[in-house]
């Protein structure tokens, strides 16, 4: 495997992704993310897909005022989504991986420190059940993995190699 190509690559999509999701989203509902994971997943493999959503949640946290579930709601899902295209070699899986990871892993994460650190208008997280985000993250990772998988069978038939291909 080529370390450079890579970084270069998951510099790349942490770039695309901080892009597109800062402009395409809508509250609790990065579709972007969630792609950017699963085409990740594909040709980058899970350290470097998880160095793509960490350098995507931190921009995110730092310089796009989104709260700490930017790493709950990426990470997880991004090394699930490798961890399980690497084990099966098969795009919905790796789709699957994003929406298990992220939509009620991530999400089930969150609520406990969401719950005390953070300060809703109008709602109290105590009155919550613990599975509050999961129906607000799960349509968000399925409409990702669907824009994943298709970007990434888009990038396989353009003759971009898997990160495990010898012949990369």
């Amino acid at each position: 495997m080529n370390k450079h190509r890579s970084m270069i690559l998951a510099a790349l999509f942490a770039a695309i992704n901080i892009a597109v999701s800062s402009v395409a989203f809508i509250t609790n509902f990065v579709p972007f993310q969630h792609a950017t994971n699963v085409v990740g997943a594909v040709f980058l493999g899970p350290t470097y897909n998880f160095a793509q959503a960490m350098i995507s949640a931190t921009v995110r946290c730092l310089f796009l005022g989104r709260p700490f579930t930017a790493y709950t709601g990426a990470v997880i899902g991004a090394v699930l989504a490798a961890v399980c295209y690497k084990k099966s070699r098969a795009l919905l899986a790796a789709a699957a991986g994003e929406v298990v990871g992220t939509g009620i892993i991530g999400a089930l994460l969150s609520y406990l420190p969401m719950k005390y650190l953070f300060i809703f208008p109008g709602m109290n997280l105590a009155r919550e059940p613990f599975w509050f985000f999961v129906p607000l993250w799960v349509p968000a990772t399925i409409t990702g993995g669907i824009v994943g998988v298709l970007l990434a069978k888009a990038l396989l038939h353009s003759g971009l190699k898997p990160f495990d291909d010898p012949r990369r």
